[in-house]
C-alpha cells in the first residue's frame, strides 16, 4: 500500500518537520512577500541565469531575500535549520506568492465594485514580444467614497463600454460592443475619442493631394537619414540640423492641446465634449482670420528660403496658398464634425454641466432628460430625478464645480437619504469613458515585464505581475493602512495546502 511505502513515509516526515517550524516559515514567507512586492512594483526579473548557492548572482529574488534574512540573526539561525526542507525561494514558491498577492488585490477590487451601482469596461488588445495577442480590460467606476477609479476586472451593472474603432470591437451586428449589449442592454458604446482625433488628422492630411505629397516627402526625408551614420554626419556638418524644426502652426497647437486633454486618465465625458466643441470653434476662427495666411506664408519663406517662380506675382502665390489653407481647415472641421457626430446620444450629460446650472433655473434642459430616458429609462425614477435636479440647479454651492467635486458633495448629502437619483446620475456620467488611452498605458507595463529575455513566462504569472505593477498605488495604500497585509497574504498561501499535499503525494 502507498501509506507504507518509503516515499510516503519520507514525505510525511518532511511535512511533520515543516509543521514544527511554522513560525520560521511564516517569517520567511513574510520576507518573500516583501521581495515580491518590491520586484513586482519595479517590474524587475525575479529569477537569475544561475541560481545555485555558489553563484555570484542568484537572481533578484534570491539575492534580496537573502539580504533581508541576514538582517535578523535569530531568524537566520532558525532559517538555516529548515533550509534543507523549506527555502521559500524556489520558482514554485515565487509563483505562489505572486499569485497570492494578485488574488488579494483582486479581492479588494471586487469588494469595491460590489458597492457601486454602475461600471464601464474599457478594452483593447496588442501583441507581446512573442507576437501573442494580449487583451487588457479596465473597469471604470465611482467608489462609494465618491472617488473615480479605474481598475482591472470584476462585473456588476454594466452601463458603458469604450474601444477603438476596429470593426471587430465596434461592429453593430457581431462586434464585441453588440455582443455585450445583448447581455447588458444599458452598455452604451463610445468610440475612443483619441482614436477619432487621430483619424481626423490622418484623413485631413491625406484627402488633399498637396498635403498628402508634403507629408509623404517629409516622412521620406526622415526615413532616408534614419539609422545611417554617414548621412546623419552630412546633416550635422552641412545643414547643422538633423530634423528641420519649425514653429508649430496654429492648427497643430489646437489639435495637440486637444490630444493631450483626451489622454488624461480620469477624463469625464462632460469636459471631453466641451473641449472637442471648443477645438472645432477655434479652428473655424482660423478660417475667418484673413491675416493668418499672410503670417504663415511669411514664416514659411523665412524657414524654407522659398523662391518666387518667374512670372508669378507674390499676391497670386499668396492667394494660391490661402485657398489651400482654407481647404485644409474646412476638411479638418468637416472630419471633426463627422467623427464626433454621435455626441447626440450623450446629450443627457448636459444635465450635469455645472457651468449651465444658472441658465437651467429658468429653462430646464428637457431635451437632455429625454435623451436619458431613451437610454437609461429603467435605471432612474425620471419624475423624482427632475425634481431633484431642479433643487441642485438653484443651489449655488454646485455652480461651476467640476463633476468630480459635485459627486463628492452629493455623496455627503446622499448619505442622509436626499438627492439619491441626482447622485446616481452624476456617478453614471462620471463612469462613462470617452477614451481608451488609460487601458493602452498598460501595454507599456506589458513591454517592460515580458521582454526578450523573459518571453517564456506563463499567462497567469504575466497577468499577476502586471496587476501588481499597475495597481501599485492601491498596494501601497493597503500596506500603509492594513497592519495585517502580509499576514493576509500568508493566509492565502496557507490555503494552498492541497497543492502542498499533492506535491508530497499525501
Amino acid at each position: 500500500m502507498h501509506e507504507t511505502s518509503k516515499d510516503h513515509i519520507h514525505n510525511y516526515m518532511g511535512l511533520v518537520r515543516l509543521e514544527k517550524n511554522k513560525s520560521t516559515i511564516a517569517d520567511a514567507l513574510n520576507e518573500g512577500a516583501q521581495v515580491t512586492l518590491l520586484l513586482g512594483k519595479q517590474e524587475l526579473a525575479f529569477r537569475g541565469h544561475d541560481e545555485r548557492s555558489t553563484s555570484s548572482n542568484q537572481g533578484n529574488f534570491r539575492e534580496v531575500f537573502n539580504l533581508l534574512i541576514k538582517r535578523n540573526d535569530e531568524l537566520l539561525l532558525h532559517y538555516n535549520k529548515i533550509s534543507n526542507v523549506f527555502t521559500g525561494q524556489s520558482k514554485t514558491i515565487q509563483n505562489e506568492i505572486i499569485h497570492c498577492v494578485y488574488e488579494y488585490v483582486l479581492d479588494v477590487i471586487k469588494s469595491e465594485i460590489s458597492d457601486v451601482s454602475f461600471f464601464s469596461v474599457i478594452s483593447d488588445d496588442t501583441t507581446d514580444i512573442v507576437e501573442k495577442s494580449q487583451c487588457a480590460i479596465t473597469l471604470r467606476y465611482v467608489k462609494k467614497t465618491g472617488e473615480l477609479k479605474e481598475s482591472f476586472l470584476g462585473f456588476r451593472d454594466l452601463i458603458a463600454q469604450c474601444y477603438d474603432g476596429a470593426s471587430i470591437m465596434a461592429g453593430h451586428v457581431n462586434g464585441l460592443q453588440q455582443l455585450i449589449r445583448n447581455e447588458a442592454p444599458h452598455a452604451l458604446f463610445t468610440h475612443c475619442c483619441a482614436h477619432r482625433l487621430n483619424l481626423v488628422l490622418q484623413q485631413g492630411s491625406y484627402c488633399i493631394p498637396q498635403s498628402r505629397i508634403f507629408f509623404s516627402t517629409l516622412l521620406g526625408i526622415s526615413v532616408f537619414f534614419k539609422k545611417f551614420p554617414k548621412r546623419t554626419f552630412v546633416l550635422d556638418t552641412v545643414i547643422g540640423k538633423r530634423i528641420p524644426v519649425a514653429n508649430e502652426t496654429q492648427i497643430f497647437n489646437i489639435t495637440d492641446t486637444l490630444y493631450a486633454i483626451l489622454q488624461v486618465k480620469h477624463l469625464d465625458v462632460v469636459y471631453c465634449i466641451d473641449q472637442v466643441n471648443t477645438s472645432i470653434n477655434r479652428i473655424k476662427l482660423l478660417r475667418s482670420v484673413e491675416s493668418a495666411t499672410f503670417l504663415l506664408f511669411n514664416e514659411a519663406k523665412k524657414i524654407t528660403s522659398l523662391k518666387q517662380p518667374r512670372g508669378v506675382v507674390e499676391v497670386d502665390l499668396l492667394n494660391k496658398y490661402s485657398v489651400l489653407q482654407y481647404e485644409i481647415l474646412d476638411n479638418i472641421v468637416t472630419q471633426l464634425n463627422e467623427r464626433f457626430q454621435d455626441l447626440g446620444k450623450l446629450k443627457f450629460v448636459t444635465l450635469v454641466d455645472s457651468s449651465k446650472f444658472k441658465s437651467y433655473q429658468t429653462a430646464f434642459p428637457n431635451e437632455g432628460l429625454e435623451c436619458l430616458s431613451s437610454t437609461y429609462k429603467d435605471v432612474f425614477d425620471l419624475a423624482l430625478l427632475k425634481n431633484e435636479l431642479s433643487v441642485v440647479y438653484f443651489d449655488s454651492q454646485f455652480h461651476d464645480l467640476h463633476i468630480q467635486q459635485c459627486v463628492k458633495l452629493l455623496k455627503k448629502i446622499q448619505d442622509s437619504g436626499l438627492l439619491m437619483e441626482v447622485y446616481k446620475l452624476f456617478c453614471l456620467t462620471l463612469t462613462i469613458p470617452y477614451t481608451s488611452v488609460s487601458v493602452e498605458r498598460n501595454y507599456s507595463c506589458l513591454k517592460r515585464i515580458k521582454t526578450y529575455l523573459r518571453n517564456s513566462m506563463t499567462e497567469e504569472r504575466l497577468s499577476s505581475l502586471a496587476t501588481i505593477s499597475i495597481e501599485n498605488e492601491l498596494i501601497n495604500l493597503l500596506v500603509k493602512n492594513d497592519g495585517q497585509f502580509y499576514e493576509k497574504i500568508i493566509d492565502k498561501f496557507s490555503l494552498l495546502k492541497d497543492i502542498l499535499k499533492n506535491r508530497f503525494n499525501l
